[in-house]
């Protein structure tokens, strides 16, 4: 679908946006079928197993050996099995293995930067849902900074929707039926309700939260262990509306399969230290602006950088002020048309959700649209950097 002719963008006191071809490839699922999907590539490929049902419990060394050897994990009937390994890639989402094992090991304290967020989502897929006008999905944004209230509505396989209502701090989207549809009813414009009114839902509705946009300071550990690398949101894990974590997940793998392709087994020592500087310094780009001396109270933000072109916005309204966004050369709104429209840097996207609850987009590529949910965060943000 085109995002910049298919959706229909909501935001209260504008005029409906004008409807542009950007030529810009995107894609829109559920997250279990991209999940499906690729797991089934993976599958045929000749050197790989998977273990179906297994549950990773924690990372093993030898005695006397700070190094990474292997994994203990459950099977699906309980039983508790060891794996040796050269090489563990924690992509555990969290990384708790990681942070457990620095901890059993007697490394130092790991350095987080975190930033409160504090998002609701319910979601659940409909069908026969009605936009009108051609329109494949529709995103309602909020009336901030008075209201946090938002929905987004995404089309999914087999002529089915993903409908998901927003909400922040105490302001939780109900699951149930009645109260959802009633929820939908009480968002800024009525478009969003009206496209769901008559619609079937056909799943149940699913809570999601996100408390925290975290970024774990590895690359400081100076003895991290070798045999071990985190990745994706075990490194850093971003607030869902900006559409950026599948994104930094994949130019994380890129790097460590070129890297990979480097060295051998005497070289597994300087892994870990090559990659998570290599994090830092080329594919993954995470900023937390300071403004004077408070301003990440205020605001966050996290910026998406390619190879090729930088998106991002140029301003940004925070508790009713206007802040200057610190840019690039390839940020500025006139290079985010020019990247958008180039056709060396049409960036595919891909819309899912994960188990139909919380979606995540590439909305925010857009110029203005991150600034709808800068609601006026207050003191209590709870921004902190521990060591």
């Amino acid at each position: 679908m085109e995002p910049g002719y298919d959706f229909l963008y909501e935001v209260p006191g504008q005029d409906v946006w004008p409807r542009i071809k950007l030529s810009w490839p995107t894609y829109s699922m559920t997250r279990p079928l991209i999940e499906r999907t690729l797991r089934r590539q993976v599958e045929r490929i000749g050197n790989i197993t998977v273990r179906r049902g297994c549950r990773v419990v924690n990372i093993v060394s030898e005695a006397r050996v700070l190094a990474a050897t292997g994994i203990r994990y459950e099977t699906p009937a309980g039983n508790r099995k060891t794996l040796e390994a050269d090489l563990i890639v924690d992509a555990s989402g969290n990384g708790s293995l990681t942070v457990e094992f620095l901890k059993t090991t007697d490394r130092r304290p790991l350095a987080e930067t975190s930033i409160g967020v504090n998002t609701r989502h319910a979601s659940a897929l409909f069908e026969r849902v009605d936009i009108g006008n051609g329109y494949k999905g529709v995103f309602t944004f909020p009336d901030a900074p008075e209201q946090c209230r938002g929905g987004l509505i995404l089309p999914a396989e087999d002529n089915r929707h993903q409908v998901l209502l927003i909400g922040r701090g105490n302001d939780i989207p109900p699951i149930n039926g009645d109260q959802f549809m009633s929820y939908a009813q009480e968002l800024p414009t009525l478009s969003f309700y009206n496209a769901i009114k008559n619609a079937k839902r056909l799943t149940g509705i699913t809570p999601f939260s996100f408390a925290e946009s975290r970024w774990r300071h590895f690359a400081q550990v100076p003895d991290f262990p070798k045999g071990l690398l985190p990745i994706g949101d075990a490194i850093c894990r971003f607030n869902p509306v900006y559409g950026q974590g599948m994104t930094v997940a994949l130019q994380e793998a890129n790097l460590l399969f070129d890297l990979l392709r480097t060295v051998d087994g005497s070289q597994l020592a300087t892994l870990a230290p090559t990659f998570l500087r290599g994090c830092l310094k080329s594919r993954l780009r995470v900023q937390i602006i300071l403004r004077d001396g408070n301003y990440l109270q205020h605001r966050q933000a996290l910026r998406y950088r390619s190879d090729r072109c930088s998106l991002g916005a140029d301003r940004a309204d925070v508790a009713g002020s206007s802040a200057r966004w610190p840019t690039t050369h390839n940020q500025h709104p006139r290079c985010v048309k020019r990247n958008l429209l180039s056709t060396k840097n049409r960036l595919p996207m891909a819309f899912a959700s994960p188990g139909v609850s919380g979606v995540e987009h590439g909305l925010s590529l857009l110029p203005g649209l991150e600034e709808r949910w800068c609601v006026g965060l207050p003191p209590a943000l709870n921004v902190r950097e521990s060591s």
